[in-house]
């Protein structure tokens, strides 16, 4: 439809004159050849098209122009007089047809108007709601593109029986192409499986996407990938997007690891506290039967002396442990003060080696000692030094078995001093070199007759190394392969008594009195044990590790044994074991004596055949409490 909007006023009322004035000539030509019968043929079609095309002022024209010619065209022909009722009937009729069609063309022209109006309407709604999809699509591409997060669009392939077998890329942002290690372009429209071989064989994993996509139901989960060398934890979001589905997935392993760590950590926390329990126990027991023996009224004055003397030495060994906490403590705070001053290195090797000396002699350990010809010197503290070396001796000698060997060697090197204490004990994995410098933590030894301890003694040397300005490093060959610490500290620019044999204490028995063996590594308590039963008529033998423990067993054949169980050959469960395997050996009551006191650790002491666990610090009326047991079941007189 023509729309007179594109017109002016002026070009329309021309364009209905001329109209008018060609409809007139028409209409004279046809009056001209077939009469006055039709004077208002021409002009009535011509009305009606300028009504609908130009609008009713044109078409007024087109009226009037109509209505003179009609005039001019009836009887009497030229005058403006129409004398005829006919004509007068049919000129009246073409004014009142000519009305109506402007009346109609105009409301025609106003209709067509409004439906055009309202098709540019819809299609300008139209082609804004579209500009609109398009920006939305634009800037959800956008988004998706500069995401750091991997997005997938993922179509399903299927086999000849329409079950979904892989997916393939229909589309993945630059976070998605990166995190796979692949170029974009290079991955759209390839299957999964062809790329990442193994990215199915997640038990699971192509089910959950296969369930997506037939039911419709989102699934997010974890999984760790092993896939074409992608290694990692991922958290994925699937969605359904008709037939294909959305996928989501961010690389959690960092996260996981940390997870990890605290429960790792956790772990460590556990084991230190109940170690520290153990290693708190373990000296507290001599202590408190020291102290129960002091009180009985059979005991002399010399015996009186020797459980002081045990006292006092077990008291230090406490002492040391509750130091090196807070040497620790000191050390993570950083408010440790070193005093420093000219050290000489041999009186300080010799000091350590006196402090590590009672645990070098009661496992057999040879000691090689190497220091250069001259003197060497340090800008030190003489104390942390002497420290830092004990603790590395004593390290190596617990960690190694009896009768191993142990060297010390100092080096001279321009300005560093080096300092390497190696050991033919237990070794260290490869992966435990750095982690055994950490707080709280232990190499665990494949058999556990190994001595324990609080696992922060060389986190402790390694913060007094580094307040020092010094490294330590740790290495080893492996398991069983001995290890090697390694000390450098700035040079500075200058010019135990033998352990007595422990053996069968023969004593005239008193009416009543039991065979007692005692089997613990820790000769104080052992001894103080011993004394307290024979100071009540028992006969006792004692052993210091578990092979003597076991042969005692054999030639001793005690009513009742009291079993440490950290003791190093064999260890307290081992000897037990052996013990009730052997003929008779049911006869005997086996109480285990020691510092660790969990429920796993009772649990462990009675399927091993122990009667009985007691967690030092024992009470040694507890004891007397069970040997009396004892003396019930044996019928001793």
């Amino acid at each position: 439809m023509i729309s007179y909007d594109k017109f002016s006023a002026s070009q329309r009322y021309v364009a209905g004159f001329s109209i008018a004035c060609a409809a007139a000539a028409v209409q004279w030509a046809l009056w001209l050849s077939l009469g006055s019968r039709i004077p208002f043929l021409v002009f009535v079609s011509s009305l009606a098209m300028c009504a609908i095309l130009l609008g009713p002022g044109p078409a007024g024209v087109v009226l009037m122009v109509g209505f003179v010619s009609g005039l001019l065209m009836l009887e009497p022909i030229h005058s403006f007089h129409v004398e005829e009722s006919g004509d007068q009937l049919a000129l009246t009729a073409y004014v009142a047809l000519g009305l109506m069609f402007l009346f109609a063309g105009s409301k025609l022209r106003r209709y067509a108007r409004v439906a055009e109006d309202a098709r540019t309407e819809v299609a300008a709604a139209s082609m804004r709601a579209e500009h609109a999809v398009q920006r939305q699509e634009k800037r959800f591409l956008v988004a998706i593109e500069a995401s750091a997060v991997p997005f997938s669009l993922l179509d399903p392939v299927r086999d000849a029986n329409g079950a979904i077998v892989d997916f393939r890329w229909s589309y993945l942002n630059r976070a998605a192409a990166a995190t796979l290690g692949f170029e974009r372009d290079s991955l759209i429209g390839r299957k999964i499986n062809d790329v990442l071989p193994g990215s199915w064989d997640e038990p699971g994993m192509l089910e959950r996407y296969c369930s997506v996509s037939a039911t419709g139901e989102s699934q997010q989960f974890e999984f760790y990938s092993s896939a074409n060398g992608i290694k990692g934890w991922y958290h994925v979001y699937a969605s359904a997007l008709d037939d294909s589905i959305v996928v989501w997935f961010q690389d959690i392993t960092e996260q996981k690891q940390g997870e990890q760590s605290l429960q790792e950590e956790a772990k460590s926390k556990d084991r230190f506290i109940a170690t520290l329990a153990h290693e708190l126990r373990n000296p507290l027991a001599p202590i408190q039967q020291a102290t129960s023996l002091m009180r009985q009224p059979g005991a002399s004055d010399h015996t009186r002396q020797w459980a002081a003397e045990v006292i006092d030495r077990q008291s230090r060994h406490m002492a040391v442990l509750l130091n090196d906490l807070l040497d620790m403590s000191r050390i993570s705070r950083g408010v440790l003060t070193l005093r420093k001053a000219l050290v000489e290195v041999k009186p300080a090797i010799h000091d350590a080696i006196e402090a590590a000396d009672p645990l070098i002699r009661t496992k057999q350990h040879e000691l090689i000692v190497r220091m250069p010809p001259h003197d060497v010197y340090l800008e030190a503290d003489q104390v942390r030094v002497t420290q830092i070396l004990s603790n590395l001796l004593t390290n190596a000698a617990k960690y190694t078995d009896s009768g191993g060997t142990i060297l010390l060697a100092v080096e001279a090197e321009d300005d560093t001093v080096s300092i390497c204490v190696s050991d033919t004990g237990i070794g260290i994995k490869a992966e435990k070199l750095q982690e055994i410098f950490e707080m709280f933590t232990q190499v665990r030894p494949e058999r556990d007759n190994q001595d324990g301890g609080l696992g922060i003694g060389l986190a402790v040397t390694k913060g007094l190394v580094e307040l020092h300005g010094g490294t330590i490093e740790a290495a080893s060959d492996g398991p069983g392969a001995g290890s090697r610490f390694t000390v450098r500290l700035p040079a500075a620019q200058q010019h135990v008594p033998a352990a007595v044999d422990a053996g069968a204490r023969e004593h005239k028995q008193a009416p009543g009195a039991l065979r007692v063996l005692i089997a613990d590594d820790n000769h104080d308590a052992a001894d103080v044990l011993a004394s307290l039963m024979e100071l009540q008529g028992n006969e006792v033998h004692v052993a210091y590790e578990g092979q003597a423990a076991l042969a005692a067993y054999h030639a001793f054949r005690p009513h009742v044994a009291f079993l440490d169980i950290g003791m190093p050959l064999l260890t307290g469960v081992q000897v037990a074991e052996a013990i009730r395997a052997a003929a008779g050996g049911g006869n005997v009551t086996l109480v285990a004596v020691t510092g660790w006191g969990q429920d796993n650790d009772r649990a462990n002491t009675l399927r091993a055949g122990f009667n009985h666990h007691l967690t030092k610090p024992v009470s040694f009326d507890r004891m007397e409490e069970i040997l009396q047991e004892v003396r019930q079941q044996a019928e001793v007189v």
